[in-house]
């Protein structure tokens, strides 16, 4: 239970369940809604290790709904007030299967939907609908994307749960297209790179 300034008072559920079934899988569900009638769920389920602990894979979904979102703009962090509203709906599915190529080494694929409608919504009194004030702007209509990923994750630290030491150097390629019954042609490079010092 919370409360939030753009949402009001805020309750929910979370499970999380770790060593389910023979496979020792993990699942995690969580659900939240709020009285200003944000609603967002998220689910997924983990196998940590299977074929002798070499591969691991991983099933997502999740659903959000915000019908009175605020837009500040893109850039604009001098912006005090909105400069639109609209409503904004979320649903997205993904699968990843990876595999331990080393110790301290895993490579991943993923293949995942997901998709956007942003409409007018519950307006806020403050700001125009941003459909409108922002016509043009690209993706203003939602849409929908279907990325294709690969990744790596190596990490030498001594600990998961509370690391002190090591590195973590992770690396990510994502890639949607149109002909892939994508809405928008993309592809998108990530790198995060730390060092924990004690």
């Amino acid at each position: 239970a919370g409360y939030s300034p753009d949402t009001g008072a805020t309750g929910g559920v979370k499970f999380t369940d770790r060593g389910t079934g023979p496979q020792d899988l993990t699942l995690d569900f969580n659900v939240l809604a709020a009285v200003r009638r944000q609603l967002s769920a998220d689910f997924a389920l983990v196998d940590p290790g299977f074929y002798r602990g070499r591969f691991l894979a991983m099933a997502e979904a999740s659903y959000s709904l915000d019908p009175a979102k605020r837009f500040f703009g893109l850039g604009n962090n001098h912006v005090l007030e909105p400069l639109s509203s609209h409503s904004h709906r979320r649903k997205s599915v993904r699968l990843t299967l990876g595999a331990r190529v080393a110790s301290k080494l895993i490579v991943a694929a993923s293949i995942g939907y997901e998709e956007n409608k942003i409409e007018i919504g519950r307006l806020d009194e403050r700001a125009p609908a941003t459909i409108d004030a922002f016509s043009g702007l690209t993706g203003i209509n939602g849409g929908r994307s279907t990325p294709v990923s690969a990744s790596f994750v190596l990490n030498n630290r001594e600990s998961i749960t509370r690391p002190t030491r090591g590195w973590s150097l992770l690396g990510k390629i994502a890639h949607a297209d149109r002909g892939f019954n994508s809405s928008f042609q993309f592809t998108r490079y990530t790198l995060d790179v730390s060092y924990l010092l004690p």
